[in-house]
């Protein structure tokens, strides 16, 4: 029977690569600063002339995530491009032909923190803080004021009994960020679900 090889590090197979698709979360930082050795590899991989996308299931555009990166320190030159969950979302919203997207209304109902409200900027939808004339809820994460799964029953009950449908950006139910467990807009959309 085959064995399979313990890699000790990207050094070991990198030679066999021309490209590599590095998460963030967990492996560039994990919500404070960049982990050194991450930093170390994505020099050692663009010095061998070797091509690096980052993904991400954040629910942000690509240009916001690569600037959260920079803030960590990850300089732009350590990679070529960055995907992101909220870019896919971005792209499927305008694109306007994938179901469901493709029937819903213009008008949503934003479940984010402040300052994460600019995914469709720019395009034909506007928000509304009004639940009963929602068309979809957009669903990006959980926000300090409404910071526990029971502050979002209410908007849900009304959301359900109008049977309307939710976007969730990201999928995580939670993370761990520097060591504390948080909710995320995954969390949102099972209990949505329930």
């Amino acid at each position: 029977p085959a064995t399979i090889p313990f890699i000790h590090g990207l050094s070991d197979i990198s030679a066999a690569y021309d490209a590599f698709i590095v998460d963030v979360w967990g492996v560039v930082h994990q919500g404070g600063e960049a982990y050194p050795e991450a930093i170390a590899c994505l020099q050692q991989l663009r010095a061998a002339g070797k091509k690096v996308v980052f993904l991400s299931n954040a629910p942000r555009r690509a240009s916001k995530v690569a600037a959260i990166l920079a803030e960590k320190g990850i300089a732009r030159d350590l990679y070529d491009a960055v995907l992101s969950s909220g870019e896919a979302a971005r792209i499927a919203f305008e694109a306007g032909n994938e179901a469901p997207l493709n029937a819903l209304g213009p008008r949503y109902f934003l479940l984010a923190a402040s300052g994460d409200d600019d995914l469709l900027n720019g395009l034909d939808y506007a928000a509304t803080d009004d639940i009963g004339k929602a068309d979809f809820l957009l669903t990006i994460g959980l926000s300090p004021e409404r910071s526990t799964l029971a502050a979002y029953q209410t908007i849900f009950a009304v959301a359900v009994q109008r049977g309307i449908t939710m976007v969730c950006v990201n999928p995580d139910k939670e993370v761990v960020r520097l060591g504390q467990r948080e909710l995320c807009a995954g969390a949102l959309a099972q209990q949505y679900e329930q």
